[in-house]
């Protein structure tokens, strides 16, 4: 058997100074933090080395974005049957910027977001940053699977919350949210008139013929009140690119997104011009 250069990686290389996951602890399994313990594609380096070839290293231009937009877009079509046009996939440094943005621009001043557990740990220290509350929800284990707390959910809607982060495939737990499921949260958030930050960063990364369900797609009511982010980063191990996308399915939402913002973002900077934190703790 053939071995590639993806299986092909020693503890050594894993614990390369330049490496956070595996050097940030040494002695240890680098487990605190979801990056992939392969090697980069191919076509994803020869890329690299032909931008640096050609010296394109400067502000990200219109030219780039559409062709990322495209793709991005042509990605969803095929891999989950999510129609959304290139037109409502925007640059962002990363999802916690993306979060950032649904937080403060989507939802009403001061309200709260309700955040699933177990959850990625910068979700629960990051929202309280924005000024806002966070409704812990645990989640209810069931025969080794993992589903959310409906009425959990339901309960911190009315008291007060108005925005609610749906993993998808959820992240500890790895749970790819079934339809029903999905439609079923779709009913409590219009009910209360919220919205839903659906983080879908992990979809390509799904066991044999898992479906991925994208909450957007599921109905026009889950394509109004819905602010979806994905990357690359998670299934082609590509995290230090900063590259994600923000992607809106109302038109209405288009209105509040400054290209400041973006051109900012895609350089890892908030639209201040801060350094973002990349999500990492």
């Amino acid at each position: 058997m053939t071995t590639s250069r993806f299986d092909d990686i020693t503890r050594d290389q894993l614990s390369r100074p330049d490496s956070r996951k595996w050097s940030l602890h040494a002695g240890t399994i680098g487990a605190w933090v979801a990056e992939m313990d392969f090697g980069t594609a191919p076509m994803v380096t020869e890329a690299l080395h032909r931008a640096i070839d050609d010296g394109d290293l400067g502000y990200l231009a219109p030219a780039t974005t559409r062709r990322m937009a495209e793709a991005a877009s042509e990605w969803l079509r095929t891999d989950c049957g999510w129609a959304i046009a290139p037109e409502n996939i925007h640059p962002v440094s990363d999802v916690m910027a993306a979060l950032e943005v649904a937080v403060t621009k989507y939802s009403p001043a001061g309200s709260g977001v309700i955040i699933p557990t177990p959850a990625y740990m910068p979700f629960l220290s990051f929202i309280p940053t924005l000024g806002r509350e966070v409704f812990e929800v645990p989640c209810i284990e069931s025969d080794g699977r993992w589903t959310h707390d409906l009425d959990g959910i339901e309960a911190a809607f009315h008291a007060g919350a108005r925005t609610l982060i749906l993993c998808n495939p959820h992240n500890p737990t790895g749970t790819a949210i079934s339809r029903e499921e999905l439609e079923a949260i779709a009913v409590i958030v219009d009910r209360h008139n919220g919205r839903v930050f659906a983080d879908e960063i992990h979809s390509p990364l799904r066991y044999g013929s898992t479906p991925h369900v994208a909450y957007a797609s599921i109905s026009a009511v889950t394509a109004r009140h819905t602010i979806t982010a994905t990357s690359a980063s998670k299934a082609w191990n590509i995290p230090g690119l900063k590259a994600a996308q923000l992607i809106t399915s109302n038109l209405a939402d288009e209105e509040p997104l400054p290209d400041l913002r973006f051109r900012c973002a895609a350089r890892g900077l908030d639209a201040r011009g801060h350094r973002c934190h990349g999500g990492l703790p």
